[in-house]
């Protein structure tokens, strides 16, 4: 098997490979290594590293595209309860991710609305101005207009070739949500990983984002799913046990 593959050197026959590759693009919530290694018939070990390595083909893909034309941004956290410790929000002790969702104007019942096209999730150290500009300019084009709250930060994307638009949640009324889309995508991100993995430690977050949000990103095209998938795993970096993390 060429080297530029997943499929390197791997002692999976090829048949349960495509196995595994239809099951995950059928499955709309994911699979899980249990329930591969049923299916497969192979070991759990076998069937986590085979997800693995799907999981870093799709992230593979989708890290080749910029976000661009209208994106929102924002922060949350992933991750189970901070017990004893009472800390929620931004001072929270669980996973940080970054998170960007495109979206595009259309009208519809002679309104003009916004929906959802692309979306992407990015697992960061910290939230510090330095970090976020780092990684909004690895993830979304140059000259991209940029919504966001109004927290400090995002206060400097304007000085790194985005135009920012800030609407500072303290100004809305109570009860109104100003950005339901990306609050949507992430609350769907967080249940998605809940009921099909039941919760994740930090180590491997990161690739099951990755998997949710290649999932997202082709939803209308479910159809396609393996096929691009399976061109994805041909062109991807060949991943080991020792660096699933990476």
């Amino acid at each position: 098997m060429t080297a530029g593959t997943i499929f390197h050197r791997s002692h999976t026959p090829l048949r349960k490979w495509f196995l595994a590759m239809y099951l995950t693009a059928q499955e709309k919530r994911g699979i899980s290594a249990l329930r591969l290694a049923e299916f497969i018939e192979v070991s759990y070990e076998t069937a986590w590293l085979m997800l693995h390595k799907l999981r870093r083909a799709m992230a593979d893909r989708d890290g080749q595209h910029m976000l661009a034309g209208l994106v929102q941004i924002d922060d949350s956290y992933f991750g189970g309860e901070n017990r004893g410790q009472g800390l929620v929000g931004r001072g929270t002790t669980q996973t940080k991710v970054l998170v960007a969702l495109s979206v595009t104007r259309i009208v519809r019942d002679e309104r003009l609305i916004e929906v959802p096209v692309f979306g992407r999730m990015v697992v960061v150290p910290d939230f510090t101005q330095d970090t976020m500009n780092a990684t909004v300019r690895r993830i979304v084009a140059q000259g991209t207009r940029i919504t966001s709250d109004g927290w400090a930060g995002f206060a400097r994307l304007h000085q790194q070739g985005f135009e920012h638009e800030v609407k500072p949640t303290a100004d809305l009324p109570e009860g109104t949500e100003p950005f339901p889309l990306i609050h949507t995508f992430i609350s769907n991100a967080k249940a998605w990983i809940q009921g099909t993995f039941h919760g994740l430690g930090y180590t491997y977050k990161q690739a099951y984002l990755d998997e949710y949000c290649c999932r997202f990103c082709r939803r209308r095209r479910q159809d396609a799913l393996f096929d691009r998938l399976l061109d994805a795993c041909l062109r991807a970096t060949p991943v080991t046990a020792a660096n699933t993390a990476s």
